[in-house]
C-alpha cells in the first residue's frame, strides 16, 4: 500500500511539473498572435476604420467618435473637432472651431494619433508579453518600448481578436502622463481610396489660417 501511495504521489508531482514546464512562454504566446495579425495586415492595401477616441491627461479630457482612412503609411482621420491629413511626410491638422490648420513634418510629431501606426504598433521598437485571455478569441498583450529614452510611449496595452486577426483596442500611456484609448468599432480592409483623401486642400475651407511649423 505504501508503495502504491508513493507511486501515486510521484506521478502527481511529475504530472504537475510537466504541465508547468509545458505552459507556453508569454513572449512566445504574444509573438504567435501578433505575427498572424502582421501577416494578415500585409494583405490590406487600404483600411477604413470607425473608432472611439478617449484622451485624458492634464487639462485634456475628451471622448469622441471618428473615422480613419489608411493607405501605405498615409492617413486621414476625422473627429468632431479636427481633421488630420498626412501624405506620409507632412501632417496637416485642421481645427474646426478655430478654423486653423497646423502644418508639421510627420517626423516632428511627438503626440497625437497616427492610426496607421497604432494598428501595427508592435512591429517596430517594442518588446511584448502576453497579459491575459479575455475570451477564447480575445487576448490582452502588453508592449514596452525597447528604446525607453527616445520613445514617446511609456506603456501600450492592446486587445486583439485572434479570430479576426485585428486589434480591437489600444490603451497608450505616454511619458507626458497622457492616456489615449483607441477603440475600433468597425474595420474594413481594401476599400477604394483616392490619393486626395490624404492631402490638405485649403480651398475647401473658407477663411482658414495656416500655421506652418516646418
Amino acid at each position: 500500500m505504501k508503495k502504491i501511495l508513493t507511486l501515486l504521489l510521484l506521478g502527481t508531482i511529475s504530472f504537475g511539473f510537466q504541465a508547468q514546464t509545458q505552459e507556453e512562454d508569454p513572449v512566445e504566446k504574444a509573438k504567435k498572435i501578433l505575427d498572424k495579425i502582421s501577416a494578415e495586415s500585409k494583405n490590406y492595401k487600404t483600411l477604413s476604420v470607425n473608432f472611439k477616441l478617449v484622451v485624458k491627461g492634464g487639462e485634456m479630457n475628451s471622448s469622441q467618435s471618428g473615422v480613419a482612412k489608411i493607405k501605405d503609411g498615409k492617413y486621414f482621420y476625422e473627429t468632431e473637432d479636427r481633421k488630420v491629413y498626412s501624405d506620409g511626410k507632412t501632417v496637416w491638422t485642421y481645427l474646426v472651431d478655430e478654423n486653423e490648420c497646423y502644418i508639421d513634418n510627420l517626423k516632428d510629431i511627438d503626440g497625437g494619433i497616427n492610426p496607421s501606426e497604432i494598428l501595427t504598433i508592435w512591429e517596430d521598437n517594442f518588446k511584448y508579453q502576453y497579459s491575459k485571455e479575455i475570451s477564447a478569441d480575445v487576448h490582452e498583450i502588453k508592449l514596452h518600448p525597447i528604446d525607453t529614452k527616445n520613445s514617446k510611449y511609456h506603456t501600450v496595452i492592446i486587445t486583439v481578436d485572434s479570430k479576426k486577426n485585428s486589434i480591437t483596442k489600444a490603451v497608450i500611456k505616454t511619458k507626458e502622463n497622457v492616456l489615449i484609448m483607441f477603440t475600433v468599432d468597425t474595420f474594413t480592409p481594401n476599400v477604394t481610396l483616392d490619393e486626395q483623401v490624404f492631402k490638405w486642400n485649403p480651398a475647401k475651407f473658407k477663411g482658414v489660417s495656416e500655421i506652418d511649423n516646418r
